[in-house]
Parts: structure tokens; sequence; C-alpha cells
């Protein structure tokens, strides 16, 4: 699935209009209530908002597919299962967080498939946890396609996946990064 982000008509004649208008080297002076954005905030401007669990996202590809994305929920720790142990590369003290997400296709031109593989956890600190490709067991149920799982248009594909966390830390956000999509989606997960 490849995601693209289409400006409006109208946004597109506006942004026509206002740079016909500057003469070449002319820089606008901003009014007294504006400001003018520094380096950080022109950066912060180019990062995507946080949505909240629950909100959906909806999305368009370049194949004419539409739908939308969902974070419904976040569980840390997880319990009831065996922890994340070193075979996963975690600390002695992991837990499982688990992340239930939900995909739809509302139009589809062309085969839409969903897996786990977009899907990650993001700390403040920069680190990631990625999936571990694991499922079944004891793992709680439904859980989310791992492997590509096609989705016809009217449906959607809901379920549970799983990621090991230290114990003592919290992810701050949820990201979604289909093929295609210049930034991750994002939500932000509340503190406990």
């Amino acid at each position: 699935m490849r995601i693209t982000l289409a400006a409006s008509a109208g946004s597109v004649a506006l942004l026509a209009a206002l740079t016909a208008c500057a003469a070449p080297g002319d820089e606008p002076k901003p009014t007294p209530h504006e400001e003018k954005a520094s380096p950080d905030k022109e950066q912060a401007q180019d990062e995507p908002d946080r949505l909240e669990l629950g909100q959906s996202w909806p999305w368009k590809d370049d194949d004419g597919n539409e739908g939308t994305a969902s974070v419904l929920s976040y569980k840390q720790p997880y319990s009831g299962i065996e922890p994340p142990d070193e075979s996963l590369g975690m600390q002695e003290k992991a837990v499982w967080a688990r992340v239930d997400v939900k995909v739809c296709i509302d139009k589809s031109e062309g085969e839409n498939s969903v897996s786990q593989d977009p899907w990650s956890l993001a700390f403040a600190d920069g680190s990631q946890a990625e999936i571990t490709g694991l499922s079944g067991g004891d793992f709680p149920k439904p859980e989310y396609p791992i492997m590509d799982k096609v989705v016809r248009a009217g449906r959607c594909a809901r379920g549970g996946i799983m990621f090991p966390v230290p114990a003592d830390q919290r992810p701050v956000r949820v990201e979604y990064a289909p093929e295609g999509l210049a930034y991750p989606t994002e939500w932000r997960i509340p503190k406990r």
C-alpha cells in the first residue's frame, strides 16, 4: 500500500497567488501578532500532528485506494503471559505491551494487504520497539495479521500487536509507516 497526501486545489491556488505577489528578494514583514518561525518551529511544523488513541487517520494511496487506520488502545504491562526474555534482546526486567489497531479499506482499485510491519513504538529518548514476528501461543486474541493479509473494500482488519518493552520505560507514541508515507502517522500514548 503506497500512501500519499494530496494538497487541495484551494491551497495550491492560494500558494500560487501569494508567491505571485512577492517580488524577488522581498521578505514579508510580520504583523505585531505574528512571530517569525525559528528553525525549531519550522521543523516542528513539518512533523505530523499526533492523534489521540481512538482517532482514525484517513489515508489515500497512489493506486486510488482509500481507508482509515486507528490505534484503539495501548496496555502496558500485559500480564498473564510469559515475559519477554533475552532471546528477544531484552533486559532482565521486560514486559509485554499490547497495541490494538484497526485498518479499514473504504475504496479499492487494486489489492490491499495489511500486516504488523508498518507498526512500531517510539520512546522519548529516540529508541524504538519493533514487532517480534511472534504470534499464537498465549498471546491474547484477536491478533493483527503478521504476514500480508488481503483486505477487500468495505472491510477492516483489527487485532493486537505485542511489543517487548523495558519494564521501567513507557513509549510516548505508536507509529504507523506504510510504504510511501514521508513521515509516520503517530498516536500519542497517554502517561500511566
